[in-house]
């Protein structure tokens, strides 16, 4: 037997040898597959996550936007309100005296002006503090819901082997904080309320009205104006507002 061995022990060794590395080979064949499935599952879970939240995103800007239009009506009718340039259009045309005419056109054209920048710094105003308000609440109460459902799970998997108390966090768990309160919710999603239906309108307009009368004051009456010139007075009128600068 010894000798059958010593007589055949290079076959022996490398037929070990070979079946060693196929068996080798084999097991690391097996683990790349498992890696491969296990990259496969991962990467369908975060493709459907972020088609999850892209869905979510999508409809909290749907939502946002329909808020901001709800707005537009009475943004308008209050601008119309404060200032109301059809009513000095119906004195320019009843006034008999030139002196008063002029003086009348003068405000008009300043009302106009004011208005219109009014009427964008609004509109882009009441639409930030509108996606900003919706997406924080929005996200909060998908975090919230996230949670919940992932201690449900953890609770639904535990059951059968002892009693889980519920409101114990579990390893694992989006971590969602403090619930939102209603309060808060309603306040933050009210937050354009005061530049809208507020006094904030007010506000601005009133800004707006002194800094265009200071962009324009050096515009004679009888200059024609041409694009150039009306984007410079604009750029004038805009600075203080934007920039603060006295």
């Amino acid at each position: 037997m010894f000798g059958f061995i010593n007589r055949r022990k290079r076959w022996i060794i490398g037929a070990t040898a070979l079946g060693a590395a196929s068996y080798a080979g084999y097991k690391l064949w097996q683990r790349q597959q498992e890696i491969v499935l296990i990259y496969r599952e991962v990467s369908k879970a975060l493709r459907a996550s972020n088609s999850r939240l892209k869905a979510h995103y999508d409809e909290t800007q749907g939502s946002c936007d329909q808020a901001v239009l709800a707005h537009l009506a009475t943004l308008r009718s209050r601008l119309a309100a404060l200032a109301d340039v059809e009513a000095m259009h119906a004195r320019i045309r009843t006034e008999s005296d030139r002196a008063a005419k002029l003086a009348l056109w003068e405000e008009l054209k300043l009302a106009s002006i004011a208005r219109t920048l009014t009427a964008v710094y609004a509109l882009v105003l009441s639409h930030l503090l509108m996606r900003v308000a919706t997406n924080l609440v929005a996200r909060h109460l998908m975090l919230e819901h996230a949670a919940t459902r992932a201690q449900d799970g953890w609770a639904t998997a535990e059951a059968g082997d002892e009693v889980v108390d519920a409101g114990e966090p579990r390893p694992g768990t989006p971590a969602s904080g403090p619930a939102l309160p209603v309060s808060l919710q309603l306040r933050l999603l009210s937050a354009a309320d005061h530049l809208v239906k507020g006094p904030g309108l007010t506000r601005l307009l009133a800004t707006v009205q002194a800094s265009v009368a200071a962009s324009c004051a050096s515009l004679p009456d009888a200059e024609v104006v041409d694009y150039a010139r009306l984007e410079r007075l604009l750029a004038g009128a805009r600075k203080p507002i934007e920039l603060g600068a006295e």
